[in-house]
């Protein structure tokens, strides 16, 4: 995992030497031309990047671990010729980007003097669109012009999926994602909305024009995608609903769902009956075949729903993806969420055994496939549950195992102070993991309630990620030498 960021400290003579006696950078355009000829990547960097890209290519490193070493500051030396690692995050809550300018500023000054170099930010299509084609330069946009003034690197989520407006769904409601009771989401459009795609595509333009014209988008290193539920690629979580949802439960059941299972199944089967016969059912037609209750018919049924319920999810995301990278271009990089706990072969057969599933299974938390999305696609990742230290050994695990060295994987906590009070913990488990770095999430839990008065985990923090950057620059020098 660490193979990338060990390289990314090579200094700039170094790269100069390296270079020259690779003859002055012969076919180094000609690598770029072939395998970036869509992007026009060759051209965007400056002849220091393009040098550095040439070690790392001729150290046997991949096109897509080129692009991420190229890409979220990685690619700008510092007067010392060394490259800056941008580890420190904090993301702020919401409700202070409409704080005032001065208020906004204490909390930025504070966060410079303990080592935060990057700020995590969410800008949502419902609040920036209030009407059907009324779009405004909401208080989040100012919120990153400060940043941008202190000197602050950004990680953007692109709020979509994860916020669709109420005006919209009450004009669109087959757009809406309705769960096993009925339920509907607000805060996630259905996977199964024919026009879902294009929406998304069409707003995240608008809210990258909004950045623009703010000035702010070359301040982005990060481009994280919605896929869920605040933004997690997952369905949606009682934590994300309201107590109205108090258990999580199964989606899929609007009617252009229920059409997407048949003609999947159709697809697979080909003839009722010989779906009746696998499955133990006695359908009269293809339109007697719904997406049945949990429960109602174990084994090689709900295996087969479970199936189609985990690759509408998984189609989902590989098309988001691909649409963010579009937007992110050479010089950002598109961060995919982890979410907290991934379910695992055995939580898979005993759904299908029961008819059911547990809590992995109905938000369909499928982090290998995600680690798997990441690597192919030239991503980076980030754990949203970095407390749990066990799960995290896994992740790494399994990234290591797969042998995805160009991965970086960033951690960040849970979003609630349980989680958040203790730095130094989260620091260790990132450090003892080889982690690329902390976002301490959220920034209301490091200020008692004036905030603006740093609290006692302020401190912890500084020290969180001094260890951090020491951890990172002590296995840097050492690889060097």
């Amino acid at each position: 995992m660490d193979g990338l960021n060990n390289v990314s400290s090579i200094p700039y003579q170094c790269l100069a030497c390296a270079v020259e006696r690779d003859g002055k950078g012969n076919g180094i355009q000609t690598m770029f031309d072939s395998e970036f000829e869509t992007d026009s990547i060759y051209n965007s960097f400056s002849r220091r990047e393009m040098m550095r890209a040439a070690v790392l290519s001729a150290l046997g490193l991949t096109v897509p671990d080129v692009r991420r070493a190229l890409c979220t500051g990685l690619y700008s030396a510092n007067s010392d010729g060394h490259v800056p690692q941008l580890r420190c995050c904090v993301t702020d809550p919401q409700a202070w980007y409409f704080d005032t300018k001065d208020h906004i500023r204490k909390r930025f000054a504070i966060y410079k003097k303990i080592g935060v170099n990057l700020i995590r930010a969410e800008i949502d299509w419902a609040v920036a669109e209030t009407e059907e084609g009324k779009w405004r330069t909401y208080p989040v946009c100012r919120y990153l012009q400060i940043a941008k003034e202190y000197g602050f690197h950004i990680k953007l989520i692109v709020g979509v999926m994860m916020s669709p407006p109420y005006w919209y769904l009450q004009k669109h409601p087959e757009a809406m994602l309705t769960d096993q009771n009925g339920g509907h989401s607000f805060n996630t459009m259905s996977y199964w909305y024919p026009k879902l795609r294009q929406v998304i595509d069409e707003k995240t333009k608008n809210l990258f024009e909004i950045l623009n014209s703010a000035d702010v988008w070359n301040s982005i290193d990060y481009l994280i995608p919605s896929f869920g539920p605040a933004g997690e690629p997952i369905y949606p979580a009682p934590w994300t609903l309201g107590p109205k949802f108090p258990v999580a439960t199964f989606w899929g059941y609007d009617s252009n769902a229920q059409k997407s299972f048949r003609s999947t199944m159709k697809r697979k089967y080909r003839s009722i009956g010989k779906a009746n016969s696998e499955w133990g059912t006695d359908f009269l037609s293809w339109d007697d075949v719904i997406v049945l209750q949990p429960k109602a018919r174990p084994g090689r049924y709900w295996n087969d729903m479970l199936l189609w319920y985990r690759d509408t999810k998984r189609s989902f995301v590989e098309w988001q993806i691909d649409n963010m990278n579009k937007y992110a271009g050479a010089r950002k990089m598109t961060l995919i969420y982890v979410p907290g706990t991934g379910f695992s072969e055995q939580d898979w057969e005993s759904a299908v055994r029961t008819g059911d599933g547990d809590d992995s299974i109905k938000l369909m938390a499928d982090s290998r496939f995600l680690i798997d999305a990441a690597a192919k696609k030239g991503c980076w990742l980030q754990y949203t549950g970095v407390e749990n230290a066990s799960e995290v050994e896994r992740l790494v695990a399994y990234i290591d195992k797969r042998g995805y060295k160009g991965i970086s994987l960033w951690g960040e906590n849970a979003g609630f102070y349980d989680c958040a009070k203790d730095p130094v913990k989260l620091a260790r488990i990132i450090i003892n993991n080889r982690l690329y770095g902390l976002d301490l999430t959220h920034g209301n839990f490091l200020f008692k309630s004036d905030g603006l008065t740093p609290d006692q985990i302020m401190p912890e923090l500084k020290t969180a990620f001094h260890m951090i950057d020491k951890y990172w620059k002590d296995a840097a020098f050492k690889s060097s030498g």
